[in-house]
């Protein structure tokens, strides 16, 4: 749930909490602060206009991670030129927090540019595209699951594919330091209906545009209707010698 505005003795989960709540705070009302002292003990953030009366202070609970708001004057006093279109709190973690929902589509387009545009629209904000691609690949990571975190679940992605599909081959392969380096994919019905097709294979690959990159392979044939059969595909960093064997030698 939005807080409109915190009050004295609420009480936060965690420093980061009370961070990123009253960030949002700062954005939705216009104004911006500096943070005058923030350790695991206390919190203290001061209004950036050095004569103006606002600030808030919170205190940690010694059994718990738990802040305690202890002191909050409210009011603002400073002028209009330190209420700029540029507000300091706006983050790329703040804003990707306006914007998650929107990648809960693994279909979502969502680009820096429309994040630059609403919020410049729904809170007055301007917004760099670089910190607008960083609140995206935030957002997405929040929701999906960064692409490092999917690297570890691939060998059990693969071992449920086999059980799932029987006569599916899959194969990854690693580095020295164990990392992921290549994989080589054929689904049990793409094998099976083979047997139908002409016995001839064409292979090729493809760059992906993802933050890892890498190339994509496929090997294909053609049916009896001369229509493009997909036969198996593999993943490597680069069109090369290794990782076309890791990808042929089944």
């Amino acid at each position: 749930m939005e807080i409109e505005d915190i009050r004295l003795n609420y009480v936060f989960k965690n420093k980061t909490d009370l961070k990123h709540t009253l960030a949002k705070i700062a954005i939705k009302k216009h104004f911006q602060y500096r943070i005058q002292k923030s350790c695991s003990e206390a919190f203290w953030a001061k209004c950036i206009d050095e004569n103006c009366g606002w600030y808030v202070r919170a205190r940690s609970s010694k059994v718990s991670d738990y802040f305690r708001v202890i002191k909050y004057h409210k009011h603002h006093t400073c002028s209009l030129n330190h209420r700029n279109f540029e507000n300091r709190q706006a983050s790329a973690k703040v804003i990707s927090s306006y914007f998650k929902e929107k990648f809960r589509d693994p279909r979502s387009t969502y680009r820096p540019r429309k994040i630059i545009r609403d919020m410049r629209d729904e809170h007055g904000v301007g917004v760099t595209y670089n910190k607008a691609w960083r609140a995206k690949t935030l957002a997405a990571d929040d929701v999906r699951g960064s692409n490092e975190e999917s690297y570890v679940l691939l060998p059990s992605y693969l071992y449920m594919l086999q059980l799932a599909n029987p006569g599916t081959i899959t194969r990854v392969c690693k580095d020295e330091e164990n990392r992921f380096k290549y994989m080589f994919i054929a689904f049990g019905a793409s094998l099976d209906g083979w047997k139908q097709c002409r016995p001839v294979i064409v292979v090729d690959g493809t760059f992906l545009k993802t933050k890892c990159g890498g190339t994509l392979y496929a090997a294909c044939v053609k049916d009896g209707n001369n229509q493009i059969f997909p036969l198996a595909f593999g993943i490597g960093d680069l069109e090369n010698d290794n990782a076309w064997i890791c990808s042929l030698q089944d």
